[in-house]
């Protein structure tokens, strides 16, 4: 464990989860072996014999972790994106404060950026899939969408703050319909840019070990 640990790079995406994953696997084949009759000094040596080279392994595990950040980036990029542009669609259609609204040019961009947001999740996620059943490396297509997803929040801010500048002022001691989508659009920016980060952090420490996409076995063979 402290091997693995000294050889994952810094900072890497859920590196707690990582070594508490290899924990557990080594526990579960050591019991495996003891069960075959092996006493625990034995068991535990089998098993950390099994487990393989600890490059190879730090790199496999930092590989299927930038895969599932990349996903979890193009999950927010595209149809969390899309899911935000509905909330004010239905707003602006049922709300007294849309009917109301002068139209903005500005508000183009939601268009435009959502349009770029799901074909670039869409071809994120397949490359993705791709390379992980060729046991490609999926760094290049993770750091794609952290790099858009960081690029479509931000921007997504600030054309919402220079359309209308955000405001929570309680009116009649509660929040207007209007305050509430700003504040959901606030919260799924704020979940698109913290997975497009991890994303990047996850694809920057694919780079370091060189690790493609291939599953890890832990236990007895």
């Amino acid at each position: 464990m402290a091997g693995l640990d000294a050889r994952l790079p810094r900072p890497t995406a859920g590196r707690r989860g990582i070594l508490l994953e290899v924990r557990h696997g080594l526990e579960d084949a050591a019991e495996a072996y003891r069960a075959t009759g092996l006493d625990r000094f034995d068991a535990e040596r089998r098993a950390v014999s099994d487990f393989g080279d600890l490059d190879r392994v730090a790199a496999d595990f930092v590989a299927v972790r930038a895969v599932r950040s990349g996903t979890l980036a193009a999950l927010f990029l595209g149809p969390g994106y899309v899911l935000v542009l509905a909330v004010w669609t239905v707003l602006m259609l049922a709300g007294p404060d849309g009917r109301s609204a002068p139209a903005n040019p500005l508000a183009t961009v939601y268009t435009w950026l959502g349009i770029a947001a799901v074909a670039t999740s869409a071809a994120g996620a397949i490359g993705l899939r791709v390379q992980a059943v060729r046991n490609g490396s999926p760094r290049r297509w993770t750091a794609l969408l952290g790099i858009s997803g960081l690029l479509a929040g931000t921007t997504a801010l600030l054309v919402s703050y220079a359309i209308s500048p955000w405001s929570l002022r309680l009116a009649g001691g509660a929040l207007s319909w209007h305050q509430c989508t700003e504040l959901f659009s606030g919260l799924m920016a704020a979940a698109m840019l913290t997975a497009s980060v991890r994303a990047l952090l996850s694809a920057r420490a694919c780079r370091s070990t060189g690790g493609d996409a291939r599953s890890l076995k832990l236990g007895p063979r």
